[in-house]
C-alpha cells in the first residue's frame, strides 16, 4: 500500500528531537509531511519501491520518515545543511537528505540546490524503503 495509518515511535522521536533542537540554531522548523504526499511508491517493481513515509517493504502502513521545512526567509544552503545535521544527530534517525518537492527528489548537489524545499529524514529501522 502507498499510505500509512500510523507513525513509528522512532519517527515520532526524530520529530520531537528536531523540533526541540532547531530553535537553538535559530531555525523555525515545521513538519511538512510524515505519512502523506507525493512520495515514491511503485508496487510493480521487483522488489516494490515504497517510500519510508509509507513504511517501505517491511514496515508498510507505518510511517518511518518525516519531512522538515523552513520558512521562506530561512531557506538557504547553510540552514538546510544545519537542519539535516540536526536531524542526523537525533538518536532514532537513520539517514537525512535535502530534497526538492519535485523529481529528482535528492539532488546531487546536496543542500546547496536552490530548489530545496525540505529535509527528508528516515528513522533507524530498516524497512527496505527509500
Amino acid at each position: 500500500q502507498c499510505s500509512a495509518s500510523s507513525i513509528s515511535p522512532l519517527t515520532q522521536g526524530v520529530v520531537n528531537c528536531v523540533q526541540s533542537l532547531a530553535p537553538q540554531f535559530g531555525l523555525s522548523v515545521t513538519v511538512a509531511s510524515i505519512n502523506t504526499g507525493e512520495h515514491t511508491c511503485d508496487l510493480t517493481s521487483n522488489p516494490p519501491n515504497i517510500s519510508c513515509h509509507y513504511g517501505g517493504v517491511k514496515c508498510n502502513g507505518e510511517s518511518h520518515a518525516s519531512d522538515f521545512s523552513l520558512p521562506e526567509d530561512q531557506r538557504k544552503p547553510l540552514n538546510w545543511s544545519t537542519l539535516r545535521d540536526i536531524a542526523i544527530t537525533c538518536p532514532s534517525a537513520g539517514s537525512a537528505y535535502c530534497e526538492r518537492s519535485q523529481q529528482p527528489f535528492r539532488p546531487p548537489l546536496g543542500c546547496s540546490d536552490p530548489l530545496i524545499t525540505h529535509v527528508h529524514v528516515n528513522d533507524s529501522q530498516n524497512c527496505q524503503c527509500n
